[in-house]
């Protein structure tokens, strides 16, 4: 976040100007543009900055306004080091690249922006190319996503480096080339194991030992995705060592060589963890959420993947309701009961809870059998939905669920359904 720059508070206009009583307003607004929160790690970049507009194009405008704004807006380091958003930064001439640079002092860099096929990537490219190869060490945040597009040719060498300043540090591939012409070498190290003060990490086609990363303990947010050599085992062996963390997401998804359960399971307690998301193989997420203890009132959005109904045993019904059961307990013992439920039952998924931060998803390729569905509804004990004043039925229920299921929710006041949802 750019909390750094309070901006509206820090920047004083001269109460003598004329203009001031008719442009503190417009002032604090775009003020605002550039004081924008930036995407939680794991969100999806692409979909992100279509969101707000370009804060570097905003305090580019801005400092036109008059004389005086010129002056205290680019005479601002800390300013335009935080702004630095790739997308604008297309130009044929290097002019305005250089210039923004110039702008940023001594101050820390924030660089972000989703880089696609198009006019002017190539610019962009080379200029990331150039800040991290030149101001590594300035580096503070990172949230860069390639899309059908080649990273800089430096981009390895220079996350091998000791990364003594970088807090946040995400670098998405999101699709369109294969895996083995943007991934690292095997015995690639990253950041030289040395990032004292990073806390927030996502791991994208970036194979690495990350087990064994010093600055592993430190992270409050991590997500692992695409990553080929990381086992279920491993990750827990990793979990172990993150006391501090908060944020986990595990995003292993059909395209992706699924986790290897190989190896010894330990038991894992992860006391600060209070949010949870999780998109893999079926077995995967149940063999890892078997072994986790969260903080009390952790959320989680669990979407599991099957690809053969047939296979689950009756043992493994049992234990997915156990598990659903032991995260329900988790989360509705310390908040108040849900007001908002959802279920979505369709021949591709079924998706049931608590719309505020307790999601159960099941994608299949087949109709769901009726004893699963049972037996994930009686994962949520009635005193868990009481309090439900919304329920929402999405379109293709096959199976219909019990309808004692909905006996308990007598403070039911909305009834939000599709069209495909009125047979029930």
């Amino acid at each position: 976040m750019y909390s750094d720059l309070i901006l509206q508070k820090q920047w004083k206009i001269p109460q003598s100007q004329s203009y001031t009583a008719t442009c503190s307003g417009k002032f604090s607004q775009s003020m605002q543009f550039m004081n924008h929160d930036l995407p939680e790690i794991g969100q999806d970049l692409g979909s992100y900055i279509h969101d707000f507009p370009s804060p570097l194009t905003t305090a580019r405008h801005t400092s036109q306004v008059c004389a005086s704004w010129r002056q205290l807006i680019t005479n601002s380091p800390s300013l335009w080091g935080n702004i630095i958003y790739l997308p604008s930064l297309q130009q044929k001439s290097d002019a305005w690249r250089n210039e923004v640079l110039l702008r940023t002092g001594n101050s820390e860099l924030l660089i972000f922006g989703h880089i696609w096929q198009g006019d002017g990537i190539e610019k962009a490219k080379e200029f990331l190319g150039h800040l991290l190869g030149n101001h590594w060490t300035r580096i503070q945040q990172v949230y860069v996503s390639f899309d059908w597009v080649r990273c800089p040719d430096n981009f390895w060498s220079v996350i091998g480096r000791p990364a003594p300043n970088l807090r946040f540090f995400s670098v998405y591939f999101k699709r369109g080339l294969p895996l083995s012409s943007i991934s690292s070498s095997p015995g690639f190290t990253l950041f030289d194991n040395h990032a004292p003060l990073l806390t927030h990490f996502q791991q994208n086609c970036i194979p690495m030992n990350i087990g064994e990363a010093s600055w592993i303990p430190g992270l409050i947010s991590l997500t692992l995705d695409l990553a080929s050599n990381l086992t279920i085992p491993r990750i827990l062996e990793t979990c172990s060592r993150m006391r501090s963390l908060q944020t986990l997401h595990l995003k292993f998804e059909f395209e992706t060589k699924d986790p290897s359960l190989e190896g010894l399971l330990h038991y894992v307690n992860i006391p600060s963890l209070s949010t949870l998301v999780i998109k893999c193989p079926f077995d995967a997420s149940l063999a890892f959420l078997e072994h986790i203890n969260p903080a009390p009132g952790c959320s989680l959005q669990l979407d599991a993947y099957l690809e053969n109904l047939e296979r689950i045993t009756p043992t493994e019904l049992v234990v997915f309701q156990r598990i659903v059961a032991k995260f329900s307990n988790y989360y509705f013992c310390h908040r108040s009961p849900a007001k908002s439920f959802l279920l979505i039952f369709t021949h591709e998924a079924i998706k049931v809870g608590d719309i505020r931060g307790f999601t159960v998803s099941i994608h299949h390729f087949n109709t769901i059998p009726t004893p699963l569905l049972v037996l994930l509804l009686g994962a949520f004990e009635p005193t868990y939905i009481s309090g439900v004043k919304t329920l929402h039925l999405v379109e293709g229920l096959s199976p219909l669920p019990p309808t004692n299921f909905f006996a308990p929710m007598t403070s039911l006041e909305e009834l939000v359904v599709t069209t495909g949802a009125l047979i029930y």
